[in-house]
């Protein structure tokens, strides 16, 4: 059947997984994400999960209609349990909320290795989940940046480092790496002024009410040279991936 490209926020996680992974995608729903990938050749198997019998049988569909049945194994589980003899190397755990993301990993001992790589892309709480990261000690070795429909989301890249490391307000806030890739990562423009249009709706809301101000202060000065510098990307086009 005619291939179904990623959309920008399943492309920015596929961009990330290692050629030849053993791939698990946690919370699949349609399995897009692992056929595109075995269609790609970036991968020749994999696994799909989810907690539910509806999401399941979705993408059991998607993968009989593929004819990926023998290539795309399906697990009923609740996260990563249960996976830890399956010779997994790369897990995405995407478009869940960031304490649900994080909740899923604190439960999993057996990832806490640096050969295995962990794709998160956390749909809300991104700041909670990078502090809870760094505290355990996974290192957020790269973010990217992925829009669908017109809605933006940052995807991490991510390894058990071992060590926990402590992050400024501004790098949990931003994100480290996205600060550090200002001046060339696509859409950064845009997510820039996406969060700090958030964070001035708080500082109006709080000053309104005769509230402490000073951290949504100190972040929007952190950031203030950037703002001046990039232009929004307002009109960047979505990241796709047609895996030819």
């Amino acid at each position: 059947m005619p291939e179904k490209p990623l959309d920008g926020r399943l492309a920015a996680v596929a961009s990330f997984v290692r050629p030849g992974a053993r791939f698990a995608d946690i919370g699949t729903d349609h399995a897009y994400l692992p056929i595109a990938l075995i269609r790609a050749g970036t991968v020749s198997e994999a696994i799909a999960t989810d907690l539910s019998d509806g999401p399941l049988s979705r993408a059991r569909k998607h993968i009989r209609e593929n004819g990926m049945e023998d290539r795309i194994r399906t697990v009923k589980t609740d996260g990563l349990n249960g996976l830890e003899n399956l010779g997994i190397t790369d897990i995405a755990v995407c478009g869940m909320g960031g304490e649900t993301i994080a909740e899923i990993l604190s439960r999993a001992k057996w990832i806490r290795t640096p050969d295995i790589r962990l794709i998160l892309q956390p749909m809300t709480m991104q700041e909670k989940l990078r502090r809870f990261l760094s505290e355990e000690g996974f290192q957020i070795e790269e973010e990217t940046i992925g829009r669908s429909n017109g809605r933006l989301f940052p995807v991490f890249r991510c390894r058990y480092a071992g060590e926990p490391d402590s992050l400024s307000e501004e790098d949990a806030y931003f994100g480290r790496s996205l600060l550090a890739q200002a001046g060339t990562l696509p859409l950064f423009g845009a997510y820039l002024e996406e969060k700090c249009a958030s964070l001035e709706k708080i500082l109006d809301g709080k000053r309104s009410a005769g509230l402490d101000t000073s951290r949504e202060e100190r972040l929007l000065s952190a950031v203030r040279p950037l703002r001046t510098e990039l232009p929004a990307d307002t009109n960047e086009t979505e990241r796709t991936s047609t895996h030819d």
